[in-house]
């Protein structure tokens, strides 16, 4: 059970982090179209 509850740990870590860098890649094309659209 312990060794369960580490990989689902692990896979939720990982989730996070692609959830982490899917939003830093959204705010930078954001930014993009904020600074095309205002240049």
């Amino acid at each position: 059970m312990s060794g369960k509850s580490r990989t689902h740990l692990i896979a939720r870590r990982k989730c996070a982090i692609n959830v982490d860098k899917l939003e830093a890649n959204a705010e930078r094309i954001d930014n993009q179209s904020f600074y095309r659209r205002h240049l």
